[in-house]
């Protein structure tokens, strides 16, 4: 069997080693795409393209090209190059469990799931029948103390009582010759009792003033214990989940309401620990993507943090605080969401 037709080991060579340079060519200045293995359970990673070089006109939609150029439409361009992670989570960077201060009966809630709230606003409010008796009597306490500091009767008749005493010792030493011994003696006695009684109610009128100051501190003390019983949003937010209903029991400690700060939220991604330098990334400018039914949007944003450890694939996960933004009344993005992350570089 004759065969004429085969090429020779030299051609066959070359020819590969064309092919080869041509595919070369044709893929430089093209993102180069890392695909990240997920095992079942696995955690998922998002994916990630890096750019150095400019990206042909015809790029497709959703490259590095395209993403840059709708992020500049919207905050405006910058230098460098750029890190960009695809399907990034989105998480509450600030939220509270408001619990409640005191023990007892939910009587109103005067919110609703999705509600805005500001700090300071009332989120439930608490039985306080009995806190308004307790802070009666304690001002009725303060009031009985206040008058007994106040008064110096007792002072000013033991002070006059030891005047006089004083003056009868005088006239009695005037007249010695004529005064025993004993009775001097006596007089002198008188007058040291005096001034033992001017002291003692001097000291029972200071701590009758003392004793003024504490009831004004149970004055105070039933005011906190009263105004623990409204219960209040100590950050700006919108209502998460509401735990508890009006009428039921809780303790001080259970949680009530759960409030979530929308205006920041983080987006986090994972990064070859090659391809970033932390000495720098920390403050480095983000620009946020999401493609909605209205077209895409995007959102500013900062590197904050990243985790001080690297997985076993040899990545470390970087943490972005993103600006939020609301529509008609609405936050945009929504905890739980994924977004694309554009990370400038150095």
């Amino acid at each position: 069997m004759k065969h004429e037709n085969l090429v020779p080991p030299q051609r066959v060579l070359v020819v590969s080693l064309t092919l080869w340079s041509v595919c070369l060519l044709a893929g430089d200045g093209l993102p180069h795409a890392v695909a990240q293995e997920r095992r079942p359970g696995a955690e998922v990673t998002p994916e990630f393209e890096f750019s150095t070089t400019s990206t042909p006109a015809n790029a497709l939609p959703g490259d590095v090209a395209s993403a840059r150029s709708l992020a500049d439409a919207a905050v405006g361009p910058s230098t460098g190059s750029w890190l960009r992670f695809k399907q990034c989570p989105v998480l509450v960077e600030q939220a509270v469990d408001i619990p409640a201060l005191e023990s007892g009966v939910v009587e109103s809630l005067p919110i609703k799931l999705n509600q805005s709230v500001t700090s300071g606003a009332v989120v439930a409010q608490l039985d306080s029948e009995l806190a308004q008796l307790e802070l009666r009597l304690a001002k009725l306490q303060h009031a009985a103390a206040m008058n007994l500091a106040q008064d110096n009767s007792d002072v000013d008749f033991h002070l006059v009582a030891l005047q006089e005493t004083q003056e009868e010792l005088s006239s009695y030493e005037k007249i010695s010759t004529s005064v025993s011994d004993s009775e001097i003696r006596r007089k002198t006695m008188e007058v040291g009792k005096a001034r033992l009684a001017l002291l003692r109610t001097q000291q029972a009128l200071s701590r009758a003033g003392l004793e003024s100051e504490m009831k004004s501190a149970g004055v105070e003390a039933a005011q906190k214990r009263l105004e623990r019983r409204r219960v209040e949003s100590p950050i700006d937010g919108v209502v998460a989940a509401i735990h508890m209903h009006a009428g039921q029991w809780v303790q001080a400690g259970q949680p009530i309401v759960r409030v979530e700060n929308m205006s920041q939220l983080i987006a986090d991604a994972l990064v070859p620990i090659g391809d970033v330098d932390l000495s720098t990334i920390v403050g480095s400018e983000v620009r946020a993507c999401m493609t909605t039914p209205e077209g895409e949007l995007q959102f500013k944003g900062r590197v904050t943090s990243f985790d001080h450890k690297v997985s076993g694939q040899g990545l470390v996960r970087i943490h972005s605080r993103i600006e939020n933004v609301q529509k008609a009344g609405q936050w945009q993005v929504l905890p739980g969401m994924t977004i694309d992350l554009l990370v400038a570089q150095p």
